[in-house]
């Protein structure tokens, strides 16, 4: 699937009152190259926020706030429910194990007029 040639733009409508975003990336270190790409993009995203003219910008520039590793099952049970249910594995675990990758990004409220809140937090 292509990435967007536009930053994404998606207004927050049920969550009122919002002044930060923090959104955990995670993939498989396998596929880090693809988060990367992820990664890059997101730099860009812009969140406006329903019923003000605030959006929620990139802190840091956009860099990372959190990035480390972690070692857990090669299925992860919740992300497959539907087909480990219906194949009767639901619980099962096979002792295979992958290595994650996890990016955090923090996305903080900026309203125009006022004093802009520093992307380099």
């Amino acid at each position: 699937m292509p990435m967007l040639a536009q930053p994404l733009e998606v207004p927050l409508e049920v969550v009122r009152g919002l002044q930060e975003l923090e959104i955990e990336f995670e993939m498989v270190v396998r596929k880090k190259e693809q988060l990367d790409l992820v990664l890059e993009r997101a730099r860009y995203w812009v969140f406006p926020l329903a019923g003000t003219e605030a959006v929620l910008r990139p802190e840091k520039g956009g860099k990372l706030v959190e990035e480390f590793e972690w070692e857990g099952p090669a299925t992860l049970t919740h992300d497959n429910m539907p087909i480990l249910k219906q194949t009767g594995q639901m619980g099962r675990t096979d002792g295979k194990k992958r290595t994650y990758h996890v990016a955090v990004m923090r996305w903080a409220r900026v309203s125009p007029g006022s004093q802009e809140r520093s992307l380099a937090l």
